[in-house]
């Protein structure tokens, strides 16, 4: 609660005026009175810090009753006296200050809205949908049911972490039933996932059994939501909803946390070479006895990723990646003795 009175008084310049680096707990709310804010249950919150120090210096345990009383109170003081000031309460602060402009973050906003005006049901599920935009859609198989689709050339991420099983078109018709069981979670790579993110792996998938199924179509962007009875009867209290709403912002500020520590070369560079035989193979590796698997051709130009050594050393070969469009048909990739192209200096 320090913490919170002295960053208030900070914003409102109060420490220029005023040493409060020293003040009592006391004297922080005293300043923050004669500053015209208003402190709610700030005899609870006195009473709640001297109790603190007995529980310090002497040993003495508080009562269960007593410390979820003190917890509210808090809470509620907390949230009043920052809407005072910064017109947001501390969990739309976090929410605002560390979570990244984009759909994710549109979401968890309604939720706060829904939850600020009670609309429980709502709000869970807004949160739902804030996670399966930053980590459910990584195991949606849906395209991979059609096997002319992009995906199933492994062109498109969506779905890229589902097992691989699961990346059926034969497996899909035969074991998703609805809309929802196109998320194939891999509970191990989700898992390792949330450790690299300094997540506590059972609050994630407390989350998902608290809250209802959601789903968005790629193409349309439309939602379809699960209406359980077991989560409306049982799940859908107070507790479990603000339980939810921590946990699903924790969860994606630590996220994206990790995401900006991360660094990445260009996923988009490349440069190309000009074939000058009539026709050369495209090789499965970069070695001459390796299988052909295609050929190109004279004076054309084709997009190469990196150029390689051979097995044997004494030849380069250009890992050729090249489509025209999304005509799958022209897809080539594969090796080609640097020998036979020219490479070209400019890079796109």
């Amino acid at each position: 609660m320090e913490l919170v009175f002295m960053a208030v008084l900070i914003e409102l310049g109060i420490d220029e005026k005023v040493s409060i680096e020293k003040h009592s707990f006391d004297q922080l709310i005293g300043e923050l009175r004669q500053a015209g804010i208003k402190v709610p249950s700030s005899g609870t919150l006195k009473a709640m810090n001297r109790q603190r120090v007995i529980i310090k210096h002497y040993g003495q345990p508080s009562e269960d009753l007593s410390a979820f009383q003190y917890f509210q109170s808090c809470s509620r003081s907390v949230d009043s006296i920052l809407k005072d000031v910064f017109g947001k309460t501390l969990q739309e602060i976090n929410q605002s200050e560390y979570l990244r402009e984009g759909p994710a973050r549109n979401h968890v906003e309604k939720a706060l809205e829904y939850l600020n005006s009670s609309n429980l049901w709502d709000c869970i599920c807004e949160i739902r949908k804030a996670i399966f935009i930053e980590i459910e859609v990584d195991y949606d198989v849906k395209k991979f049911a059609d096997p002319k689709s992009k995906r199933a050339f492994g062109l498109v991420s969506r779905g890229w972490k589902a097992p691989y099983f699961a990346r059926s078109s034969s497996w899909i018709s035969e074991n998703v039933r609805n809309v929802f069981e196109y998320v194939q979670i891999d509970y191990s790579e989700v898992n390792s996932s949330l450790l690299q993110w300094s997540v506590n792996t059972e609050d994630f998938w407390n989350l998902r059994r608290l809250t209802p199924h959601v789903y968005q179509d790629e193409d349309t962007k439309a939602w379809c939501i699960e209406r359980s009875a077991q989560k409306i009867n049982y799940a859908l209290n107070r507790e479990n909803v603000n339980y939810c709403v921590d946990t699903g912002i924790n969860i994606l500020v630590r996220k994206q946390r990790h995401q900006q520590v991360s660094r990445y070369t260009g996923n988009n560079s490349k440069f190309r070479v000009l074939i000058n035989s009539e026709k050369v193979a495209v090789r499965q590796k970069a070695d001459l006895l390796s299988d052909i698997i295609g050929y190109v051709y004279k004076n054309r130009e084709y997009d190469v990723a990196e150029v390689v050594p051979g097995f044997d050393g004494d030849k380069e070969f250009a890992r050729v990646f090249h489509m025209d469009g999304w005509n799958l048909s022209s897809l080539i990739t594969g090796y080609v003795d640097i020998d036979e192209c020219t490479l070209r200096d400019n890079f796109d």
